[in-house]
This record gives structure tokens, sequence and C-alpha cells, in this order.
């Protein structure tokens, strides 16, 4: 029996620790797009200035 509730915990664990890594790594990637269109944004608006 103890080594059933092992697994399980074990499994458990796995599941909520492989959600947050995935979770994290949208949220970089999310971070990271709105950084490139800001910066996307910045550097057309400095180009139509110069111009």
């Amino acid at each position: 029996m103890e080594n059933i509730f092992l697994c399980l915990s074990v499994i458990t664990t796995g599941c909520i620790i492989t959600l947050g890594l995935t979770s994290i790594s949208e949220q970089l990637s999310r971070m990271k797009e709105l950084r490139d269109k800001e910066l996307s944004a910045d550097s057309s608006a400095q180009e139509s200035k110069e111009s």
C-alpha cells in the first residue's frame, strides 16, 4: 500500500512541476513577444522621425 501512495505522490509532484514549467515558459514567451513589439514600434517611430 505504501508503494502505491509513493508512486501517486511522485506522479502528482511531476505533473505539478511540468505544469508550472510550461506556464512559466508561456509567460516568458509572451513577455518576449510584447518586448519585440515594443522594440519594433520604437524603431519604426525613430525611422519616421528621421525621414
